[in-house]
């Protein structure tokens, strides 16, 4: 009996003695753990059977619960997590087999932030009427632990090519760093502003252990016969000045809390768009509304499209947090050749936005008017995000206007007029001013009716002319 107790303790320590305790994930520095990451604990060397419980850190979580049994070999949890940043951590692992149960412990190890890249650009646009001109983008990393193998793609918009430099590179490593001291990397590239062009460069930059990020230089190239239009700070009023500005950034000077402004575009710069207008939740000085349209979706957004036939795309940047923005109400047209092609109702176009848990919201939107081949459609948005604007195909394109005039033609014609009045009565915005109503006029009078106010007022008259002498004679012989 004796003998088969001191084998069985034999056997817990020959396990023990035996077990080891590692930590490890894909992307992280050595002896590092990236806080919000899954990461996976193993416990290997086990013999016999038996089960293996963790002893966690603080802040340290597993989703697969922390005991797990054996048989042989190894053990281990692929759902670990941290919730906060550490140092110096261990994880233990209690192993009970048919001895007493037994610790082991990993190395110590650090709990760090993942790798977070920052993109800065300069210039942040360009208007050029031609010639080459320098981009240089910086990439910082603000994160603890290293970005690796990253990648760096430069899109660019009709009329602008790559005079020197690369489209594509790499960079193998930009090294993190404690309280924001990571590295920084730069690249250039001289671009050549070739013919007349209207859109955005891209840059994208992809880690193999980050997040993707990217960047947008705004670009307007001027051809020889072209003039740069004014800046004029938008449909509310304001900005001016002397320097030219980009037709998709917008300045606002001021904007109070409980009012509104109004941005005017010119809808062939910044294609299908006329205005927006911009309701403040709080005073705000000096922002700026930056838009982007794209025909399609660019390779470089990780987002899907909405359903339905997609017009074009919207990217809208606001300069100030988005409490700022109580709402926004977006006017937009779209060319009515293309709904009559894709048989698309404009009843059935919408405004699509892009949510925080990217997915595409459908905006409350109405067609306004038509005219010059256009149909103009209002829509109101919470914030500035993606937009899409898309449309149900093989809903029936409708004139709903001319169905709306034909409708009003069918009502008897005192009804008529205040129908069509009714129609074209739009709604005020908000800090418009309300003309005062005409005068209402006094009806005319029924000609019998005139005809004695007329008799009552020149009878009485001609029987004074006719006292008027003798009242005049008596005075002079007194």
């Amino acid at each position: 009996m004796r003998s088969a107790v001191i084998f069985a303790l034999l056997l817990a320590l020959q396990a023990v003695h035996a077990a080891t305790v590692s930590i490890s994930q894909p992307g992280a520095d050595p002896g590092t753990v990236m806080k919000g990451r899954y990461f996976t604990i193993t416990v290997s060397g086990l013999s016999g059977s038996g089960t293996a419980t963790l002893i966690l850190p603080t802040g340290v979580t597993v989703e697969e619960g922390t005991t797990k049994s054996f048989s042989s070999g190894s053990v281990s949890w692929t759902t670990a997590i941290a919730s906060q940043t550490l140092t110096g951590q261990k994880v233990y692992v209690s192993i009970s087999t048919a001895g007493s149960p037994v610790t082991a412990a990993s190395d110590p190890f650090d709990i760090v932030l993942p790798p977070s890249l920052e993109l800065s650009v300069y210039p942040a646009s360009f208007v050029e009427p031609s010639g080459e001109k320098t981009l240089q983008l910086t990439i910082r990393n603000w994160g603890e632990t290293t970005a690796r193998d990253v990648s760096v793609r430069l899109s660019l918009p009709r009329g602008v090519s790559i005079a020197t430099g690369s489209a594509t590179q790499s960079i193998p490593t930009i090294l993190g760093g404690t309280g924001g001291n990571g590295e920084s990397r730069g690249i250039s590239w001289v671009l050549s502003f070739d013919s007349p062009s209207n859109g955005s460069i891209e840059i994208t930059v992809t880690p193999s252990n980050a997040e993707t990020r990217s960047v947008s230089v705004p670009v307007v190239v001027y051809g020889a016969t072209q003039t740069q239009p004014a800046g004029t700070g938008g449909g509310g009023g304001g900005g001016g000045g002397a320097a030219a500005e980009l037709p998709n950034v917008k300045e606002i000077p001021k904007i109070l809390s409980g009012s509104q402004y109004t941005v005017s575009f010119d809808s062939r710069l910044v294609p299908g768009l006329e205005s927006v207008q911009i309701f403040a939740a709080a005073d705000q000085y000096l922002t700026r509304l930056t838009v982007e349209s794209f025909l399609r979706k660019p390779d470089w957004v990780n987002f899907a499209e909405p359903e339905g036939r997609v017009y074009i795309y919207y990217r809208m940047s606001y300069s100030k947090p988005e409490t700022y923005v109580e709402k926004a109400r977006i006017r937009f047209r779209v060319n009515e050749s293309w709904l009559r092609e894709q048989d698309i109702n404009p009843e059935k176009l919408a405004l699509y936005r892009l949510s925080s848990s990217r997915t595409w919201e459908r905006l409350s939107t109405k067609p306004e008017r038509a005219g010059d081949g256009y149909i103009t459609f209002s829509a109101l948005s919470p914030g500035f995000s993606w937009f899409a604007v898309a449309g149900e195909p093989g809903t029936g394109f409708r004139d709903v206007f001319a169905e709306e005039e034909r409708s009003v033609q069918q009502l008897p014609e005192e009804e008529q007029a205040g129908a069509k009045a009714e129609a074209e009565q739009q709604p005020a915005e908000l800090g418009a001013e309300l003309q005062p109503p005409a005068p209402e006029e006094q009806p005319s009078a029924p000609a019998g009716e005139e005809g004695e106010k007329k008799r009552w007022i020149c009878a009485p008259a001609a029987v004074l002319l006719a006292l008027l002498p003798a009242v005049l004679g008596r005075r002079i012989r007194l």
